[in-house]
């Protein structure tokens, strides 16, 4: 083939067009470089949140308190013992031993009240919003009746557990005030298997009296205090037929989690208050079981309470921005491939590939410099650079201050155009959807009068440049 028939095949509208859509899908490598190196970053910043946690205290969750009975009940067994000849001789023994029972039971009514105090702490570039709580709980429990049950209860082994996710979070001694009397609470529940672990304390008498002696019904009230420390979410279990949770805080971002939402909220720039009233009908369970008939997944499942929320930080805002990459790709090639057609100029591929690397480094500073100076500054830094570099880069190529203030501007309405679609979560699919109708309809009406055929404008006379070919 000739020089002459390369350099038409070259010049041909099909070619030239496929030329700029491979260019744009070879971006695409660049572009994956940088989404692994800000989900990289953010796996390092998870990790240093988990290490700061697992040293101050992790998610917590209070799940009680539950009332544990201990009982004993009598089960007949029957062996059967078969002679040589499999009928002769053949025996029955019947048997019968004792097997250990837990009755649980939940209050009667139960009420949290208290305060939760925030911290941010540091580590290098990252940091992690940690807590320190500090509760009070007060209830009533009402004294269980027997009826149904198979078996001779063990009073004087009946405790009052409380789990916890982590008790390293807890903080001095914890003091249980049943009836008239206190008791401290130990390590350690009476039932781990389905609260895990936690703390209790022993209550072998009901306001000094035996609890034989107690009438099924009569009420008991009972209250402690806390302090436990702990990151990110503080949960509580819906324990009582009727269950109240008050919380104050500092934080001016809660986000409130789990199966229930507080009946009131005040959430301000000054902090947060917050209750809860929560009655057992929304439970799947009641307020009593034997051993394990309430399994931990189903008092976890109905859990609620607060997170206390970092606003989007640089490396999830970073993220959703690279998602953009490709279409900021496309845009500015198109803007550059309208402009070739415009100005004398015929602009190379690599020329093309020098644009579309600067647009790729643009993710690449924004996410180093918000490590240190926050998104909203980072985002300006890098967005004035590369639109300073790329125009300036276009004036030496186009050979044109007017074609370079021309993408400058675009590219300035195209970054702003990002930055309220970053910041505009609730309706960014609206507003990304008017934007893409925006620029095609600009595109349809600028290369309306243009004959794709000759690449020449309709009226001029005047044939556009050949493109990347």
């Amino acid at each position: 083939m000739s020089t002459k028939s390369i350099r038409r095949l070259g010049d041909s509208t099909l070619v030239k067009l496929l030329a700029l859509g491979f260019l744009v899908l070879l971006m695409l490598i660049p572009v994956a470089q940088v989404t692994g190196l800000v989900r990289e970053r953010m796996a390092r910043q998870q990790g240093v949140q988990t290490e700061i946690a697992n040293l101050w205290g992790p998610s917590q969750t209070l799940l009680g308190p539950v009332l544990t009975v201990p009982f004993v009940s009598l089960e007949e067994e029957v062996t059967v013992k078969q002679g040589e000849d499999g009928v002769a001789d053949t025996t029955v023994e019947r048997t019968q031993r004792k097997v250990h029972h837990r009755l649980q039971v939940l209050p009667t009514e139960i009420a949290w009240e208290g305060s939760i105090e925030p911290q941010i702490r540091h580590r290098g570039l990252f940091q992690v919003v940690v807590y320190e709580a500090k509760l009070k709980a007060h209830g009533t429990f009402v004294r269980p009746a027997w009826d149904g049950l198979d078996g001779t209860p063990d009073w004087s082994r009946a405790a009052l557990s409380l789990g916890v996710s982590d008790v390293r979070g807890l903080q001095d001694r914890i003091e249980l005030i049943w009836g008239d009397g206190a008791r401290g609470f130990l390590p350690g529940t009476v039932d781990p298997e389905g609260l895990g672990g936690g703390i209790h304390a022993p209550v072998p008498t009901w306001q000094g009296r035996a609890w034989d002696a107690v009438a099924p019904g009569e009420s008991i009230p009972f209250q402690f205090e806390l302090a436990i420390r702990g990151s990110g979410q503080l949960l509580f279990l819906p324990a009582g037929e009727d269950t109240r949770v008050t919380l104050t805080s500092t934080w001016p971002d809660p986000g409130f989690t789990g199966a229930f939402l507080p009946a009131e909220r005040t959430v301000s720039e000054a902090g947060f208050e917050a209750s809860w009233q929560v009655p057992f009908f929304g439970r799947a369970y009641g307020q009593r079981w034997v051993d394990h008939a309430v399994e931990a997944y189903t008092l976890h499942s109905s859990v609620f309470g607060v997170d206390l929320v970092l606003p989007a930080d640089a490396y999830q805002q970073t993220e959703r921005s690279v998602k953009y990459a490709i279409l900021f790709v496309l845009l500015t090639f198109g803007t550059f491939f309208l402009l070739e057609l415009l100005s004398p100029v015929r602009l190379h591929a690599v020329q093309y590939l020098l644009v579309g690397f600067a647009l790729v480094l643009f993710y690449v500073l924004l996410l180093a410099v918000a490590e240190h100076l926050g998104f909203g500054k980072a985002y300006i830094l890098a967005a004035v650079a590369i639109s300073i570099l790329i125009s300036a880069y276009a004036r030496s190529i186009l050979m044109s201050a007017r074609w370079a203030l021309i993408l400058l501007a675009c590219l300035g309405s195209l970054y702003g155009y990002l930055y309220v679609l970053l910041r505009l979560e609730d309706f960014a699919l609206l507003l990304g959807a008017a934007g893409l109708f925006v620029a095609l309809a600009l595109v349809m009406r600028l290369t309306r009068d243009l004959d794709w055929h000759t690449l020449e404008f309709r009226g001029t006379g005047k044939a556009a440049p050949a493109v990347p070919g």
